[in-house]
């Protein structure tokens, strides 16, 4: 009787034990849970990124915004606003909110990429986001074509270079036209930037050439017309050429006369002098 009340005073005790480290267990799973917590926030801040956005391509004189974004949960971030090959500082800006935004007036030096750069304060971590191209684009106010051949005198064989001329503007896209239709590059037509080259110029080439241009917003201006005329070379006939050797012979021949014409007379000269 007594071992039975021994082995369940023994069962009390280890039930007991075993109530006790669940409670401690169950006390201690606040502070277990806030360093999960904090493992989780310096996951998140880990994984977080910096984002840029903004236009791709901007009019020259035009007002655009760059904004820089965090993810994650929102804290005090000091947002740096830079230019690739520039050492000067474009923007600074320190949010809680983790966007930042920084207009821009676009300028001829604008053109380039772009980074955030994001400073955490809480931690000293320092983020750089990817960039982003901004192309600076000068509009069309002119449009002219010129060559580089006198056009008067254009002869089959030679080689022909006409320039689409828009001024300052910038990221131009030409079309070349030949009598109205749209004129595309071949083995004999090749297209340089805003040059067309014609190496081996044929009378089929003859006629009426224009330019157009165009930006990245749609802006397109067409020159006036150039009018091309190939003077086509004629084949020498068998005529042309027996006249040419005979006007070559008698070439020749009043050659040959006229020395020896002057040579008798210097012998002749020359014995009268000794008489």
């Amino acid at each position: 009787m007594e071992m039975k009340a021994l082995k369940l005073f023994n069962l009390l005790l280890v039930v007991a034990c075993l109530d006790n480290q669940s409670f401690a267990y169950q006390s201690t799973t606040p502070g277990y849970s806030s360093q999960n917590d904090t493992h989780e926030q310096a996951t998140l801040d880990y994984d977080s990124r910096i984002d840029i956005f903004g236009p791709n391509e901007a009019l020259l004189g035009s007002i655009i915004d760059f904004t820089c974004n965090t993810t994650g949960n929102p804290q005090e971030i000091e947002y740096h606003l830079l230019k690739k090959g520039s050492l000067r500082l474009l923007g600074e800006y320190t949010s809680t909110t983790n966007v930042a935004e920084f207009p821009l007036v676009v300028k001829i030096t604008s053109d380039g990429e772009y980074t955030c750069k994001g400073i955490y304060n809480s931690t000293g971590k320092v983020q750089m986001s990817q960039p982003i191209h901004l192309a600076v684009v000068v509009p069309i106010n002119s449009i002219s074509i010129h060559n580089d051949t006198d056009l008067d005198d254009l002869r089959q064989g030679e080689p022909v270079k006409m320039h689409c001329n828009v001024g300052n503007a910038t990221y131009v896209k030409f079309k070349w036209h030949f009598n109205k239709k749209l004129l595309e590059e071949s083995e004999e037509v090749m297209f340089l930037n805003n040059t067309l080259i014609i190496n081996n110029v044929q009378v089929r080439h003859s006629g009426m050439y224009h330019c157009q241009a165009c930006n990245e917003f749609n802006q397109t201006f067409s020159s006036s017309a150039l009018n091309v005329t190939v003077k086509e070379l004629l084949p020498i006939t068998i005529e042309e050429i027996a006249v040419g050797f005979a006007c070559f012979l008698i070439l020749v021949i009043l050659l040959i006369t006229c020395f020896l014409i002057g040579f008798k007379m210097k012998q002749k000269n020359n014995v009268s002098s000794q008489h």
